[in-house]
């Protein structure tokens, strides 16, 4: 099996080689991010918007696995055997 690279650290490093190669400046950097960033909060808002109660669903999942994973964790007290 390869071993599959994440994909911020290909960016992170395709940024730093276009860096030092002075192929790209940080105002560059910081307009195609705003951009894709842009693009990312349309593509989502129309997504809601035509699909709205699936978006509630994966919403209240989403809180739901959050609640879960940052609930406190008491003693099995509650629960005795």
């Amino acid at each position: 099996m390869k071993d599959s690279v994440d994909p911020i650290e290909g960016v992170a490093g395709k940024i730093q080689e276009g860096i030092e190669q002075q192929r790209w400046t940080w105002n560059e950097i910081r307009e195609e991010l705003t951009s894709r960033t842009r693009e990312a909060a349309i593509a989502t808002d129309s997504y809601v918007h035509e699909k709205p109660w699936k978006a509630i669903g994966i919403a209240a999942m989403l809180g739901f696995i959050a609640g879960m994973i940052l609930a406190p964790r008491g003693n099995d007290e509650a629960f005795p055997d």
